[in-house]
């Protein structure tokens, strides 16, 4: 097996790099460069997983295999840990658990979909709205979706907003693993419902814009023939307007946005050779490939440089983390365990980047 190795990350810190970056050497140990201060940390645990940073870069959690969470703070201080099955963060930094209730950003409003039937035998789904608040309990009928859509999920809340994020689908879950979300948002004060008419991987495959408020980008697979692969759209929740975007190929999948809101980065695939990166300018609708070996792209806080996973073959046991910038060729800044599931695993298995 091909053992491959990094240069010392001090040399690029400051200037050329910025921010912490959070990887798992091969057997589970978590390490942290911090490019601002040039300094590393290693956490004593071992075989450990899911690194993931708070939103504002000042938590980092871990998972174990036991399904006990670890947090640490930036200087590697291990703060506490839970036992109670896995949780994580959610876009407004609050913690969440892994269940169907879906909070809003100070807690105070869930919401959860449940299905019932009627006395005539007829299965239907409701969103059950809880406001803590003193409001009560509000349940509205999503009665479009029933009951030809086997599947109605809450996705997520839609940030700083009355609206949640809704996937619906037809059969059980194995069927939308396959195919997809579509993707509809309900207001929960008024019982108002739109539908995207797109179609998303997943909840882990949509980014929402950091400055527009209700703006989020997904990969489309409404006309897509590769499974968990789709086209570049944006999506106006609460216009309900829908935006097609120039990519390097035609399937993409994960975008992100970058921290100034002008670019989308993300997986790129073609046959020929395979995974890759691209970004689109928003504002110019250009887009170009910033590299043909690449996948699970992270921005730098100036929204100058990429870090990501390099694409190597199966049979290494290591690969490399990089960074890049439009002008400057890659810099290796550390290696990771190989992830196995190039195309449909999650980046924080295995790194985690915070500006």
């Amino acid at each position: 097996m091909q053992s491959l190795s990094a240069p010392s990350f001090s040399g690029y810190c400051g200037e050329e790099l910025t921010g912490k970056l959070a990887f798992f050497q091969e057997n589970g140990q978590l390490t942290v460069f911090d490019y601002d201060t040039c300094s590393a940390w290693y956490s004593t645990q071992v075989n450990l997983r899911d690194a993931v940073w708070s939103p504002t870069g000042d938590r980092l959690l871990v998972h174990t295999n036991n399904q006990d969470t670890y947090f640490y703070s930036p200087d590697g201080e291990c703060l506490h840990s839970e036992s109670n099955g896995f949780v994580t963060w959610d876009r407004t930094g609050q913690l969440r658990p892994n269940n169907p209730h879906v909070w809003n950003e100070d807690s105070s409003v869930s919401v959860y979909i449940k299905t019932v039937q009627d006395a005539a035998g007829n299965w239907e789904h409701i969103a059950q709205v809880d406001d803590v608040n003193g409001n009560g309990r509000t349940e509205w009928s999503l009665e479009i979706f029933s009951p030809r859509f086997g599947v109605v999920a809450v996705l997520e809340w839609v940030p700083y907003s009355d609206w949640v994020l809704l996937g619906y689908a037809n059969g059980g879950v194995a069927t939308h693993l396959a195919t997809g979300y579509r993707l509809a948002a309900l207001n929960v004060r008024s019982g108002e419902i739109v539908d995207s008419g797109l179609s998303t991987p997943g909840i882990a495959q949509i980014d929402w814009h950091p400055t527009i408020p209700g703006l989020l980008a997904t990969a489309d697979l409404q006309a897509a023939d590769v499974s968990g692969l789709g086209h570049l759209a944006t999506w106006q929740v609460f216009e309900n307007r829908v935006e097609r975007w120039a990519t390097p190929t035609d399937y993409i999948r994960g975008p992100v946005w970058s921290p100034n809101g002008r670019y989308l980065a993300y997986q790129i695939y073609d046959l020929a050779p395979g995974m890759g990166i691209g970004v689109t300018d928003i504002e110019t609708n250009e887009a170009e490939t910033w590299t043909e070996q690449g996948i699970w792209p992270q921005w730098s806080r100036d929204s100058s440089t990429l870090f990501y996973l390099e694409m190597l073959e199966p049979d290494n046991d290591l690969v490399r983390i990089l960074a890049k910038s439009r002008e400057t060729p890659p810099i290796v800044v550390a290696q990771t365990r190989h992830p196995g599931c190039y195309a449909f695993c999650e980046p924080q298995n295995f790194f985690d980047y915070t500006p």
